[in-house]
């Protein structure tokens, strides 16, 4: 048996830090969206327990902005990923009932990411860039094993 999954991976944060030292806190908001696919195959469909094996592409973004109050002015440091990819999946599912399963699953990723780096700092005499730095490259990742609830209607 094959199937075909798509999915979806969000994750976000917002703080507003309050403190009194050197570098009084600021705020940070972080943004990472991944969409995935992937092709299944099934190595036994309709037995009570079936292994599965399956790989597709993958895209995802990511932002985190952080600003902190300095001496010399607000600094905002900013870190943007963009990459490309194809991620993979080996499992177990076991079936409980008829229309209710167990899975186990490993989610291995390889990319080619784009990571740039800015600091600015404002101050009274206008912004002045601290950093601008641009990486790219390739970044091999996996999830811990995953588990879930299949209900099948």
């Amino acid at each position: 048996m094959k199937a075909l999954r798509f999915g979806i991976g969000f994750d976000a944060f917002i703080a507003e830090e309050n403190g009194d030292s050197q570098q009084t806190p600021g705020d940070q908001n972080r943004l990472n969206i991944t969409l995935t696919s992937q092709y299944v195959t099934y190595t036994a469909p309709r037995r009570k327990v079936s292994f599965f094996a399956g790989a597709g592409p993958l895209v995802k973004f990511g932002r985190d902005k952080r600003k902190t109050n300095t001496p010399g002015g607000l600094q905002t440091d900013t870190q943007t990923n963009i990459g490309a990819g194809v991620s993979g999946v080996l499992g177990v599912e076991w079936f409980a009932l008829d229309a209710i399963s167990l899975t186990a699953e490993y989610a291995p990723q390889l990319t080619f990411d784009r990571f740039s780096t800015e600091v600015v700092r404002e101050g009274d005499v206008g912004d002045v860039i601290l950093q601008d730095v641009e990486r790219t490259g390739f970044k091999l990742s996996s999830s811990l094993v995953r588990f879930g609830v299949s209900v099948y209607f």
